[in-house]
């Protein structure tokens, strides 16, 4: 009796100790959590760029005391998709469409790519481990698109973040790398994901789920499950929810129903007008903006890529 009395006194002041650990990492999440989104107000790329990493490493050593920690996962999940996709896709897009190729190029080129892959299947992986500890766990080894559609059906709105940044990271990895053999399996996984992201909550991320499609739609072929005419849908769908000032839609529009129609006035229009859109005082995309209209030049300079 003495040694159980001993041993539940142990377990008792384990607990005591853990738990202020505990309770630190979480308030510290929440406010990372909080400040991400602080980000998208501001519009000095260099110096965001500069300051995503050391959150993510910061996140990591957080999680790393508390490695149950759903938030952490997903907003590691997120802040690996944002870096990726904001800074990192931008300079090997540059490269990837220049028109006069430096010497050193395809090396430059190589090293994105391969950070472009890693950071994206990290947030993937963190996002996964996420939705493992919700009702979709015991089903997400599920392979096929109907087994995935049934497994996701489980999960409701709380859900959403960890699909959505799910989704996002692997459909962001497959189309750096179509000619993968995981490309297929992976799309699917996205597709899944988002699909349910688009059901419980349409205007999670900004729309996200929708422009998401419209580049899944407009760049995966037919017999893979692309279909380019409901591309425009989307895009009617994001202008509706969002507004004109939402450069974003127009961006991607451009860049992928345009490309996909083989109509370079039309690419071009888009994206110019994106470059020349007057937006109010207070821009209420300030970040998302900023970038659209970065990626936009980027897409016009390089237009003989996309319209050989």
């Amino acid at each position: 009796m003495k040694r159980i009395t001993v041993l539940t006194m142990a377990l008792c002041v384990m607990a005591v100790a853990c738990s202020p650990r505990q309770m630190i990492v979480k308030e510290a999440a929440g406010m990372l959590d909080t400040g991400i989104t602080a980000f998208e107000q501001d519009t000095d790329l260099e110096m965001l760029a500069a300051a995503f990493p050391a959150n993510i490493k910061l996140c990591e050593a957080l999680l790393a005391s508390d490695p149950e920690n759903r938030q952490l996962r997903v907003l590691l999940a997120r802040m690996y998709a944002s870096y990726a996709w904001a800074f990192l896709e931008g300079d090997y897009e540059a490269l990837a469409l220049a028109a006069d190729p430096a010497p050193d190029q395809a090396a430059d080129m190589a090293a994105l790519r391969y950070r472009l892959s890693r950071y994206y299947l990290k947030g993937a992986g963190y996002a996964e481990k996420a939705l493992r500890q919700t009702a979709a766990g015991a089903c997400m080894a599920a392979a096929g698109s109907e087994a995935l559609d049934a497994c996701f059906s489980r999960l409701g709105e709380a859900a959403v973040p960890e699909l959505f940044w799910y989704a996002f990271n692997l459909g962001t990895w497959v189309n750096q790398n179509r000619d993968d053999p995981d490309a297929f399996a992976f799309s699917q996984r996205a597709h899944a994901a988002m699909s349910r992201v688009q059901q419980l909550d349409p205007l999670y991320f900004h729309g996200g789920a929708l422009f998401f499609f419209m580049g899944y739609h407009a760049s995966i072929p037919e017999d893979l499950g692309g279909r380019a005419d409901e591309v425009l849908g989307y895009y009617r769908q994001l202008k509706q929810l969002k507004g004109s000032d939402f450069l974003l839609a127009d961006l991607y529009y451009g860049r992928f129903y345009m490309v996909s129609q083989g109509d370079r006035e039309g690419f071009v229009k888009t994206l110019e007008a994106v470059i020349a859109h007057r937006l109010p005082e207070e821009d209420p995309y300030p970040l998302l903006n900023v970038m659209a209209r970065q990626r936009a030049r980027v897409y016009l300079d390089g237009a003989d890529a996309f319209f050989p």
